[in-house]
């Protein structure tokens, strides 16, 4: 919510500027019609531009679940908070270490 609240506000401050600046200058510009036509389309060619490059900045990353390395570490928590939930001894060490090792996909697991 917050992140979208943000590009809001950018796309706004690049694009509600230039248009103003244009809009000043058909009012205090007495020229013909098509050079009011001309002085709109340039300058919202240029906000147009000025806000894309700030959505291409600003955009989302979107990464599949199962890439995210933070996953395992979630998995390997939820999987192993029941065992250590009633201490940590010989029995709920080695559950814990089997877990571990078979989502980390790792030849080995210590806990000191």
């Amino acid at each position: 919510m917050f992140k979208e609240k943000k590009l809001i506000a950018g796309i706004m401050l690049r694009w509600l500027p230039l248009n103003l600046a244009a809009l000043v200058l058909l009012l205090l510009w007495r020229a013909e019609t098509w050079q009011n036509a001309a002085i709109v389309f340039l300058v919202n060619a240029l906000s147009a531009f000025l806000v894309g490059e700030f959505i291409h900045r600003n955009r989302p990353l979107y990464l599949k679940a199962e890439q995210h390395p933070l996953d395992f570490t979630l998995q390997i928590a939820n999987e192993t908070l029941p065992y250590l939930r009633r201490g940590l001894n010989e029995e709920t060490a080695a559950k814990t270490v089997e877990i571990i090792q078979k989502i980390a996909d790792v030849a080995a697991v210590a806990i000191t």
